[in-house]
């Protein structure tokens, strides 16, 4: 499908740009100044300029709280969607799965931080580059 929209998008601004259905987004390629998607259906569809990073909150913890066995964070987008996250637990890099379904995020370390208090990093990235990386703080 491809569109021209009815106001000119800023160059800086195209990279940022998805085609909308309902909740649904698609990647969207710009050409002389008309936008192109791929959807897998018929309907409305409106272009949305994104530039909201992700969100992340602590599911089953609290900032400066005690550390669950394994911390869950939900993970909420506006547009866009989920395309990478990263989660460093005192600089190291820790494995974490994401289940889109849930919007959950689950970091289960390989081996328990000794105790005291410890740094998470989450850093999640949507489809359009827009990235926010949150810190806490957690006793284990």
């Amino acid at each position: 499908m491809t569109l021209k929209p009815e106001e000119a998008v800023k160059e800086s601004l195209q990279q940022k740009c998805v085609m909308m259905r309902g909740t649904n987004a698609y990647a969207t390629e710009w050409n002389n100044g008309w936008i192109t998607a791929k959807p897998k259906e018929f309907g409305s569809f409106r272009v949305v300029i994104d530039t909201v990073p992700p969100r992340l909150v602590p599911a089953n913890f609290k900032n400066n709280g005690k550390a669950a066995s394994n911390l869950k964070l939900t993970i909420t987008d506006t547009h866009a969607g989920v395309k990478d996250y990263d989660v460093y637990i005192d600089g190291n890099w820790t494995l974490a799965e994401y289940d889109a379904k849930k919007d959950l995020l689950t970091v289960i370390p390989k081996q328990k931080p000794s105790g005291g208090v410890h740094e998470i990093k989450a850093a999640v990235t949507d489809k359009v580059g827009n990235k926010k990386t949150y810190t806490y703080k957690l006793t284990f």
